[in-house]
C-alpha cells in the first residue's frame, strides 16, 4: 500500500508537468497508440491490487474493448488524455465503437438490482494518466489503486437477500469486469496511459434454507 501512495504522489507531479506539455504542442493529434505493451496488462494491474478487493470481481482483458479504445484514442488524439474533462467523451466513443449499451454516467451502484435481470445495464469507467516519463509498472500500480478505490465504495451485494417465503426466489450475484488498457505516444514524445473498464453483475437462482 505504501508503494501505491508513493506512486500517487509521483503521478501528481508528473500530471502537472504533462498538462503544460499538452498545452504547448498546438493541439497536434498525430499519435501512435499501442495496446497492452510490455507489462501494461490486465494481469499486471490485478497483481498490484489487494487480494480481498480483487476477489470481488473476475477481471479479464477484452479484445473488442481494446480495439475500440485504440480506435477512439487514434481518432480523438493523444491530447485528450491531458484533461479529465474528456473522460465522458472517451467513454461514449468507446461504447459506441464496441457496441456496448452504455447510457452515460459512471456511477457504479448495484443496490437496485432486478433479481431476474441483474446485468440489464453495463456500467463503465475510465482512468487516464497523462505522463511525460512514467514506467508501465507505475501505471499498473496507479490503475490498481484507482480500481481498488472504486470497488471499496461501490454497492455490490452478494445475493438478493433472504427470501421472506418459499414462493420468493433467491439469487446469488457474480461480478465480472472487461478491461482494456492502452499506452499513447505521439511524435513529440508525449506518453499517457488510458484504462477503460466495464462492470457487470450476473444473477443465478440458488437454493436457500428458510
Amino acid at each position: 500500500m505504501k508503494l501505491k501512495k508513493i506512486a500517487s504522489l509521483m503521478l501528481a507531479g508528473v500530471m502537472a508537468v504533462s498538462m503544460l506539455a499538452g498545452c504547448s504542442n498546438g493541439g497536434n493529434t498525430d499519435n501512435d497508440v499501442t495496446v497492452n505493451t510490455g507489462s501494461l496488462s490486465v494481469d499486471g494491474i490485478v497483481a498490484e491490487m489487494d487480494k480481498d478487493v480483487a476477489d470481488k470481481v473476475t477481471f479479464a482483458a477484452d479484445a473488442n474493448l481494446e480495439s475500440a479504445l485504440k480506435k477512439a484514442l487514434t481518432d480523438l488524439g493523444s491530447n485528450i488524455v491531458n484533461d479529465n474533462a474528456n473522460r465522458a467523451a472517451v467513454l461514449t466513443y468507446v461504447a459506441d465503437i464496441a457496441e456496448i449499451e452504455y447510457k452515460g454516467g459512471n456511477a457504479f451502484d448495484f443496490s437496485q438490482l432486478n433479481k431476474k435481470d441483474a446485468d440489464a445495464q453495463t456500467l463503465m469507467d475510465v482512468y487516464m494518466i497523462p505522463a511525460i516519463d512514467i514506467s508501465e509498472k507505475a501505471a499498473n500500480t496507479a490503475f490498481a489503486s484507482e480500481i481498488e478505490n472504486l470497488l471499496n465504495t461501490v454497492n455490490m451485494p452478494e445475493n438478493s437477500g433472504m427470501p421472506s417465503s418459499e414462493d420468493e426466489d433467491y439469487y446469488k450475484y457474480d461480478y465480472t469486469s472487461k478491461v482494456a488498457v492502452a499506452k499513447v505516444e505521439n511524435s513529440e514524445g508525449f506518453n499517457g496511459y488510458v484504462l477503460v473498464m466495464t462492470l457487470t453483475c450476473t444473477s443465478a437462482k440458488a437454493n436457500v434454507e428458510l
